[in-house]
């Protein structure tokens, strides 16, 4: 019966819609998906001789070869080795080959494999196990077994991984995030969120301040810092929560967003009698962003239908051309044009090409990358400075192209500077 119900996987759903109407003896099928068509097809109601359905079922399906457990999960190792990623398959090379994806021209300069010893490979590939059962008993409510998989990361990571995050060094490199250790956080990461949603506030803490404590040098340390924080104040510990929030401020970790979520709970928190000295980023901590409402009125109220208005002219515009219309007479006459995110992109790209795809050693490991790995690895960030290199450079020639040239319209020349100056903001603040 378990050879049958793989034959029938390897079939469409047309084709299981097909033996389904004759051997049930009815018509349609239409609204039944896959597994609920296999399960009544080997079912006992089905009207037909077993020998004639499964004549039926080798006509449509005709040879099969079953793979092995032990070929499946040699071919999963391989390409995770290859791919370093759960999403690409050997599919990838078919796609190139027959021209459906084309990926640019790089070099893949690795001096630094990404598993050191055959140990390594093994507790991750244990470590992703573990996530994998998370996330389906996550799925299905499993409560029992989400206690189990957090506990199990726990335990592990406590066990045989205690020093592996004892430096910063240990997470510069690429290779932490292809560790078991890091595997393991996860899991108890995402079973902290778990436990918050249950209300399970003390299991969480315990388990942040466990993160905190085994993992010093982390970028997630400032979500871990922010969580703990929030939760001591569910619990009403207000003082220990605001402790941990001024304490998370010294923290050289705990960057970008946490960082500002942390100084906004410490203005919230530390009110007098708390605290009576006002810190130094109160003031931007605290900006409040200007709202804008621009009221226009719509031509139809359709829903999933492109929404369209009539401006303060009468002329029928969409949302876009809307907000436009109103920055350059009330908003303080401004003048745009509206763009897509994927202009900028695509400008970006272009203009940032032989930068992005410099012959820098460990940021490309396979001929089917869509992104850099990792943005925190040196490697990266020295093609950050090269980007930030290249945009002083182009800066300079732009503003002396401004002064000596008179053969280019002033449209053009200003549309240049501004895509200049966005992408020089961009490396700016990176």
């Amino acid at each position: 019966m378990s050879d049958v119900k793989d034959i029938l996987n390897v079939l469409n759903v047309s084709e299981l819609r097909e033996i389904w109407s004759i051997s049930l003896k009815k018509g349609g099928g239409h609204g039944l998906k896959k597994q609920h068509l296999i399960s009544s097809i080997i079912s006992s109601d089905a009207g037909v001789p077993w020998s004639q359905l499964s004549t039926m079922i080798l006509e449509r399906s005709s040879s099969c070869i079953r793979i092995s457990s032990k070929s499946e999960s040699l071919m999963w190792r391989t390409e995770r080795l290859f791919f370093l990623n759960g999403e690409h398959d050997l599919s990838s090379f078919l796609l190139v080959d027959m021209g459906k994806i084309k990926y640019p021209a790089y070099n893949c300069i690795i001096s630094e494999p990404i598993f050191s010893n055959r140990r390594n490979l093994l507790s991750y590939e244990e470590a992703i196990e573990v996530a994998q059962i998370m996330d389906e008993a996550l799925d299905t409510n499993k409560i029992e077994v989400v206690l189990r998989c957090i506990k199990l990361a726990e335990s592990r990571v406590s066990t045989d991984f205690s020093d592996r995050y004892s430096t910063s060094e240990s997470v510069s490199s690429i290779q932490h995030l292809f560790t078991a250790s890091w595997v393991y956080s996860k899991v108890v990461t995402v079973g902290i969120s778990f436990l918050e949603q249950e209300r399970r506030y003390t299991d969480a803490i315990n388990l942040l301040r466990w993160l905190l404590n085994v993992f010093p040098s982390d970028l997630r340390r400032g979500y871990w810092t922010l969580r703990l924080s929030i939760d001591l104040e569910h619990l009403g510990f207000i003082d220990e929560s605001l402790q941990v929030s001024e304490n998370g401020l010294l923290d050289p970790w705990v960057r970008a967003g946490s960082r500002m979520a942390l100084q906004r709970r410490v203005l919230c928190l530390g009110k007098p009698p708390r605290r009576w000295k006002v810190p130094s980023y109160s003031r931007s901590a605290l900006q409040k962003i200007p709202q804008v409402f621009v009221q226009g009125r719509p031509l139809n109220s359709d829903l999933g239908g492109k929404s369209r208005y009539y401006n303060e002219e009468g002329k029928q515009c969409g949302v876009e051309e809307l907000a436009l219309n109103y920055y350059a007479r009330d908003g303080g006459g401004w003048q745009g044009v509206h763009a897509e995110s994927g202009i900028w992109l695509t400008i970006f790209g272009l203009l940032m090409w032989d930068v992005i795809y410099a012959d820098v050693p460990n940021v490309f490991y396979t001929r089917f990358q869509v992104h850099f790995i990792q943005l925190i690895n040196p490697p990266v960030f020295l093609s950050f400075q090269l980007c930030a290199a290249l945009l002083y450079f182009v800066y300079d020639v732009l503003e002396m192209w401004n002064k000596i040239s008179t053969a280019v319209s002033t449209i053009n020349r200003l549309l240049t500077k501004v895509i200049i100056k966005f992408c020089f903001s961009l490396f700016t603040c990176l």
